[in-house]
């Protein structure tokens, strides 16, 4: 396959072409042409790191890194040295002479001058592995339905192995369902929608506290990432037997998946090391999942039915990050037991909206100095969770998070921001 009809391809996603699964069926018409659209599109690893890029760069333009560093933009990097090719013409190279260029060891002049700025794009995000215009997902839905394959079987494990069986035989994709009879195939995790509300969802759901660390899958004597990407320094070290995927954090068992499909509320009892669990039909539940989750161990709380079953690449249930209930305000008023807090009302008119008790941090008394003693036109901004807001917009429950010196007035939140988060939060 000539390169350049695969970066034409990319440019057309990227254009954000609306592309069928049957047209690109047919453009990846063998079965090696899909394989190298994967290679290309969803790289395990950067060949080139941005630093080592602008290093490449930096050294031909004769300018400090840091100079060259802060030229280019935060984000697309990639787009801005395919710039570099905007002069250079196609060299009609193939896929396989692509990848097999030393690009770690060619200079960036080199490099450019290889592409026109077309298939420079492709390489560049290629090298980086920064994200493609099509996910994974969406990548395999549009080639099972281009060969009349469920999707949902196909994402349940999308690798080059599942690809490959595509084009050489589909009717075997089917047994992919029973995923715990295929060692060589990393069957998908599960996926999770987030949870936005700032009350709990209803039913016998659970609250799973992940704690800080990589959160990896262990199955068939092989530890990997979410992506299904080996842990390199793991070999050797499955905790997992036949059948069975194991997600963990450090020696901490988050789930276990097993082909019995067993509820989450048994199996959440089946490790030595288990990972916090909290019953959210417990009183005071919500409050203490919510002051966890804003912990400084914690990465994230999931939140799970207890009747949840695995099945790979399907939704199990919600997930929390710290800064979803996360607003700044500025502190009003403080006596010897709380703190009154107030939000921008406008440009700089300010209105209370949350009373905490005093927090115990240290060093407190400099804090409460600072606020008696301010600048002209100074600000103590406070950061808290927001756990429960009225529909007037007045914080409820809110947990302390911490003192915020280096922000000022523009990043207190407003409070009709508060009030659409109340209002919005009382609707179903």
């Amino acid at each position: 396959m000539k390169f350049r009809m695969l970066a034409n391809l990319h440019e057309q996603l990227r254009l954000g072409d609306k592309i069928t699964g049957d047209v690109l069926r047919g453009r990846l018409y063998s079965k090696d042409d899909a394989l190298y659209f994967y290679e290309f599109f969803f790289p395990s690893k950067a060949r080139v790191s941005r630093s080592n890029a602008v290093s490449k760069l930096s050294k031909e333009m004769e300018l400090y890194f840091d100079v060259v560093d802060n030229m280019l933009p935060d984000e697309e990097v990639w787009y801005a040295f395919a710039s570099e090719s905007n002069k250079a013409a196609s060299k009609e190279m193939t896929c396989q002479q692509v990848l097999d260029l030393p690009f770690e060891d060619m200079s960036f002049t080199q490099i450019a001058q290889q592409f026109n700025e077309i298939e420079a794009r492709l390489v560049w995000r290629y090298l980086l592995n920064d994200r493609p215009p099509i996910s994974k997902r969406s990548f395999f839905g549009k080639m099972a339905a281009a060969f009349d394959i469920p999707p949902k079987i196909v994402r349940q494990n999308m690798n080059q192995e599942t690809l490959a069986k595509m084009y050489d035989d589909p009717e075997s994709i089917h047994v992919l369902e029973q995923w715990w009879k295929h060692r060589n195939l990393f069957p998908a995790p599960a996926r999770w929608k987030p949870w936005l509300k700032l009350r709990p969802p209803e039913g016998e759901y659970y609250a799973v506290v992940i704690p800080n660390g990589d959160l990896h899958y262990h199955y068939a004597s092989k530890v990997r990432h979410r992506n299904g990407e080996l842990v390199t320094d793991a070999y050797g070290k499955c905790m997992a037997g036949n059948g069975v995927v194991l997600e963990q954090v450090g020696n901490v068992g988050v789930d276990i998946y097993t082909k019995e499909s067993t509820c989450f509320a048994l199996r959440r009892h089946s490790f030595s090391v288990q990972v916090e669990v909290i019953p959210l039909e417990d009183e005071g539940a919500w409050f203490q999942v919510n002051v966890r989750l804003n912990s400084p161990d914690v990465q994230a709380v999931r939140l799970i039915e207890g009747s949840s079953i695995y099945e790979p690449d399907e939704v199990m249930g919600y997930v929390m990050y710290p800064h979803r209930s996360r607003v700044r305000l500025r502190l009003h008023e403080i006596d010897e037991s709380h703190w009154t807090l107030a939000a921008l009302d406008g440009l700089d008119e300010f209105v209370p909206v949350a009373k905490i008790p005093t927090p115990n941090i240290d060093p407190h008394y400099n804090l409460v100095h600072h606020f008696k003693n301010p600048k002209v036109d100074d600000v103590t901004l406070i950061e808290v969770a927001a756990i429960e807001v009225g529909e007037d917009g007045y914080i409820n429950q809110g947990i302390f998070i911490g003192h915020r010196p280096n922000l000022g007035i523009g990043d207190i939140i407003q409070l009709t921001d508060l009030i659409e988060r109340g209002m919005s939060d009382d609707t179903e």
